[in-house]
């Protein structure tokens, strides 16, 4: 049957399930040391972990279809994979707070990029995979976190990393929010385009998850 939902009205969180169906399943092709930190967050913060699982398969989709060259695509699929390591050394009674977060508790959610680089270089990562983890929160504008970068002094893959990291988030179910519709989550990253985000990027992005979108219910 297919399914007649509008598609302006589907919860963002149906957007990332369409287009990555195997989210939940590590891949058995990253690095050992990948699987360990995947292992690692998912004894630490289940939520956190799938996270990381739907923001690596979404990214290594988006940057196929961006047609990256093979090296670059392989580091923005294992980076995103690993993007919230730092979050291992985040109390779980922040992670999983029910409500929004105080200042404090914001602040340091925020030092996870940064310590995810330290985790990471602990593991044997490779000092690329560190620069984009490092810096999946810097913003187009410079007014990101944690050294305050721009435009195109944060890595690419970083800034991918950031489209589909929001995507996720926005699709996250929280005490302090509801789960937004394709509509206002793409809405929402094309009002940050040229902020937050980088703007070619972030239009290019609203195109391909648009165009999975209008595959999928094609072949429904």
């Amino acid at each position: 049957m297919i399914d007649s939902t509008p598609l302006i009205n589907i919860p963002a969180a149906t957007v990332l399930h369409r287009i990555s169906p195997d989210h939940l399943a590590i891949p058995e092709d990253l690095p050992e040391a990948a699987k360990t930190v995947l292992t690692q967050l998912h004894r630490w913060d289940t939520d956190t972990m799938e996270h990381c699982l739907r923001v690596g398969k979404m990214c290594e989709d988006f940057g196929r279809w961006l047609n990256l060259d093979q090296d670059e695509l392989a580091l923005l699929r294992l980076a995103a994979y690993v993007h919230d390591a730092g979050k291992l050394r985040v109390g779980t009674d922040i992670l999983t707070k029910d409500g929004r977060l105080t200042d404090y508790e914001y602040d340091t959610v925020k030092k996870h990029a940064e310590w995810g680089e330290v985790i990471l270089r602990r593991a044997g990562f490779d000092q690329n995979v560190l620069a984009v983890v490092r810096g999946h929160h810097e913003r187009w504008d410079g007014h990101g976190y944690p050294d305050g970068l721009s435009a195109t002094d944060i890595p690419r893959a970083a800034r991918i990393i950031a489209l589909v990291d929001t995507l996720d988030a926005m699709s996250a179910k929280r005490s302090y929010h509801r789960r937004r519709t394709n509509f206002l989550a793409l809405a929402e990253i094309r009002r940050c385009s040229g902020t937050q985000f980088d703007p070619e990027l972030a239009t290019t992005f609203i195109d391909f998850v648009c165009q999975q979108l209008t595959s999928d219910r094609r072949v429904a």
